[in-house]
């Protein structure tokens, strides 16, 4: 079973995401903000974490940078807002808001074939 990391900011959204993720076999752990994202992947293995650009407490591009450090292999989606150069903020692929479920299952198909 897959194991992902999903850091959300906005609660009912992170409910909906988990909600749906649930439907396909994986474990979805979820937080709010970048510094519980830190915390709660250097006590748990992942195979992939979905990450808000828009996080409190720690940036987005620091918690991914701290993220890459841990684990070099890591496969990380940026939910944004606008167009990001992936290579940049070393993601593996960028879902734009508004996002489709069938968007996000697309996604996490093409960084590991998670669902």
């Amino acid at each position: 079973m897959a194991e992902i990391l999903l850091a959300e900011s906005e609660r009912d959204l992170s409910i909906s995401i988990k909600r749906y993720l649930d439907l396909f076999n994986v474990n979805v752990d979820v937080v709010n903000d970048g510094a519980q994202t830190i915390n709660e992947f250097s006590n748990k293995k992942y195979d992939v974490v979905i990450i808000d650009d828009n996080l409190s407490r720690i940036k987005a591009t620091d918690v991914i940078r701290m993220i890459k450090k841990q684990n070099c292999n890591i496969k990380i989606i940026l939910l944004s807002n606008k167009s990001i150069d992936k290579k940049i903020d070393d993601c593996d692929d960028v879902v734009i808001y508004p996002f489709t479920p069938c968007e996000l299952r697309e996604s996490l198909c093409k960084v590991g074939s998670y669902l």
